[in-house]
């Protein structure tokens, strides 16, 4: 009899326990959104390219340091073409010191994030992946909050802009639950061997944002006129005459591949710094609330 009230003693304790733990475990889950902003399409080149581009945001009801993550998209190939990462047409914002994406972040003038990786998954299907330098032993912020945060920009080169893009996360196993809180350690450098990270298991993904703003070729001829880049041959510096909107006007300086050399937000008519540029050909586009203007620049 008293070996019977041991085993019963027992299995309660055990089941108190479980009961504890799981409660704990729910209490202490959390869950994160990955979703688009500001779908757009572009053009660097006044129609002649056109790309896709938009802002993939995170976001999580408990605030916490990202570690490592990663994301996959599909896509319509009629639209970009297949295998976007192995030919060249997709590109994201990462690793760039004073950058606005999170990926782009720095801590003590190390990258916060690094091993960066995009392959293709299938022809249609391309996977993002980032993992982290810098760990909580830093004391660096925590740095994905409720309010949703710029992850990374995406800019994806069109074959046929006239298709729908059809741009979505991935939401089925075994592509999703990939992110993972930050590792720790007794430095700065993350020692995610000894000091792990926890992985998250519940994210949700929301693709409703992905459709893009359409470009117009309009909206650039119309203000082509009233935009004014000088000098123009430039070695130093340049400064843009944008008439009566010089304070709504935000001007992004791209090479010839589309790649994001400087953005400048509210511009006031300063000077912009080219003197670290290599010679050669740059784009210049002047965006105002009724429509944007692309110039070239030549750099020497």
């Amino acid at each position: 009899m008293k070996k019977i009230n041991t085993y019963r003693n027992i299995s309660l304790a055990i089941t108190l326990f479980l009961i504890i733990f799981l409660l704990g475990v729910k209490a202490n889950a959390q869950s994160i959104t990955i979703e688009f902003a500001n779908a757009e399409q572009t053009s660097p080149d006044a129609g002649l390219t056109i790309y896709y581009e938009a802002d993939i945001m995170i976001s999580s009801d408990i605030d916490f340091y990202l570690g490592s993550g990663q994301v996959y998209l599909n896509y319509n190939t009629d639209a970009f073409g297949i295998n976007i990462s192995a030919n060249g047409g997709l590109t994201y914002d990462h690793g760039v010191q004073g950058g606005d994406c999170l990926l782009d972040e720095f801590y003590s003038n190390s990258p916060v994030y690094n091993y960066f990786i995009q392959n293709d998954n299938t022809i249609n299907r391309v996977s993002v992946s980032f993992h982290q330098n810098i760990g909580t032993g830093s004391g660096a912020p925590l740095n994905v909050t409720s309010t949703p945060t710029k992850l990374m920009h995406i800019k994806i080169l069109y074959v046929n802009p006239a298709e729908e893009a059809n741009i979505s996360f991935e939401e089925n196993a075994p592509f999703v639950d990939l992110f993972y809180t930050s590792c720790g350690g007794v430095g700065e450098v993350a020692d995610c061997m000894n000091f792990p990270g926890v992985r998250i298991f519940d994210d949700s993904f929301d693709s409703l944002n992905s459709e893009p703003e359409l470009f117009s070729l309009d909206a650039i001829e119309e203000l082509n006129n009233l935009v004014k880049l000088y000098p123009n041959p430039a070695s130093k510096t340049f400064s843009i005459d944008t008439n009566d909107f010089l304070s709504e006007a935000t001007v992004t300086v791209t090479d010839v591949y589309g790649k994001r050399i400087n953005t400048i937000q509210h511009y006031s008519g300063e000077p912009v710094d080219v003197s670290g540029l290599v010679s050669g050909v740059y784009f210049v586009a002047v965006e105002v609330n009724d429509g944007k203007s692309i110039k070239k620049l030549l750099v020497n």
